[in-house]
């Protein structure tokens, strides 16, 4: 953005920091952390059912789910980090009265205030559990209140201190993150069946329906009310448009995976009392084919397109060129979703990037932004200048992105072409 006021978590670029000291580190690690979300997820399916069967599948459903692919493969994003930690934190919350668990909710509870203001929704997910323990008269421990309550004062503290210059210009707004309105439609996108169907599958909602209404109406696991709860101050969140689209449904297809453990296990019990259960092995083969079909293949697909449109090695090189060529005033146009990588490498001012917090104008600077990738060099000229653009960086992402080939003003005796970068010298 040619310089600005940058809201950041202050402790997630530390943490990358760290990770950026091992070799390939930012790559291997996020993803040796998010692979931790298998291991919590056989740990809660462990708690609803006493079944290592029905929690191993329960995993399995978890752990190839394609949305959870697309966001965290080879992305530095926060969700890595969040999705287990949302999680670890759940299950310690249902085992407080262990030392060990309460020792690592409040370190966890730390940890995960200074990361993101997505760690709010635990706050309303732990109050709605407490209404539903309440309304079902189903016993509540003074700890469990005294836990929940002085978890919700440490997020709200803590965020209110961090973001209260964000709070203060943009009011209710803040909660957009001053994204442009024509980009609202992709981060807050419309709930409905179908899109839930298509983003995470048939078999975790099915079977996780299932689970939530046998696990209230006639379990009453606390447990599954705690995970039900995740799940409906989710879903009314999406609805009101309240949560990142992708983030949401990845909490309910993670949640409404570990609840499947418990359809599941009802199933292969009823089946036990059948004369069919000779056959169970050749119905945990069925229920593995479908897994397959509906779940490992789709995520196979999607990690191979993930890492299909990675930046690739050239690229890179192009913007580390920049740095070299360039002076420290000069700005680099590049998709917006690439800003901070090109910031990164070439060590230079972005015109526009995905953090869009106390970002000038960005609704104009959007426009202009996308208009430079089709316009001729008659028309594109004054952006230029008006924002002191001396590179251009078409990458494939670009081309994808805006359907071209090559800029209109490709051959204009203005540009020199370095790769995949355009550099402006009149």
């Amino acid at each position: 953005y040619g310089g600005k006021e940058a809201l950041i978590s202050p402790l997630f670029p530390y943490l990358l920091s760290l990770f950026s000291l091992v070799p390939f580190g930012l790559k291997i690690i996020p993803q040796l952390i998010i692979s931790l979300l298998v291991f919590i997820v056989y740990l809660l399916a462990k708690q609803i059912v006493d079944d290592e069967n029905s929690a191993l599948l329960s995993s399995l459903l978890a752990g190839f789910m394609p949305l959870s692919v697309i966001e965290t493969l080879n992305k530095l994003s926060i969700y890595f980090l969040a999705i287990p930690l949302i999680f670890y934190l759940i299950y310690s919350i249902h085992n407080i009265k262990n030392i060990k668990h309460k020792i690592g909710f409040f370190a966890s509870s730390l940890l995960i205030s200074l990361l993101d203001p997505i760690f709010v929704i635990l706050v309303f997910v732990l109050l709605f559990y407490l209404l539903l323990l309440y309304v079902e008269d189903i016993e509540i421990s003074k700890l469990e209140v005294k836990t929940i309550l002085i978890f919700a004062f440490i997020i709200f503290a803590i965020n209110l201190i961090l973001l209260k210059d964000a709070i203060l210009l943009y009011k209710l707004d803040f909660i957009y993150k001053n994204i442009p309105k024509a980009l609202l439609v992709n981060t807050f996108k419309q709930l409905n069946v179908l899109t839930l169907i298509y983003n995470l599958g048939y078999i975790p909602l099915l079977l996780g329906g299932v689970a939530i209404y046998y696990g209230i109406t006639r379990q009453k696991s606390k447990i599954v009310f705690l995970l039900s709860s995740l799940i409906l101050i989710t879903f009314s969140l999406l609805a009101l448009k309240l949560i990142a689209f992708y983030a949401g449904l990845i909490l309910i297809g993670i949640s409404a995976s570990i609840l499947s453990a418990l359809t599941i296990n009802k199933l292969f019990l009823y089946l036990n009392m059948t004369k069919l259960s000779r056959y169970n092995y050749l119905f945990v083969s069925i229920f593995l084919f479908f897994i397959l079909l509906l779940s490992v293949y789709p995520s196979y697909s999607a990690a191979d397109r993930v890492i299909s449109s990675t930046t690739i090695k050239d690229e890179i090189e192009s913007l580390v060129w920049i740095n070299t060529d360039s002076t420290s005033s000069d700005v680099v146009l590049g998709t917006i979703y690439q800003g901070n990588l090109i910031t990164l490498f070439s060590g230079r001012k972005n015109l526009m990037d995905t953090s869009f917090l106390f970002a000038p104008d960005v609704a104009q600077r959007l426009i202009d932004a996308n208009a430079m990738f089709t316009l001729d060099y008659e028309r594109a000229s004054p952006i230029l200048k008006k924002y002191n653009i001396k590179y251009v960086f078409l990458s494939n992402m670009a081309k994808d992105l805006y359907g071209i080939k090559e800029l209109k003003y490709a051959d204009s005796k203005c540009l020199e072409r370095h790769s995949f970068v355009y550099k402006v010298i009149c």
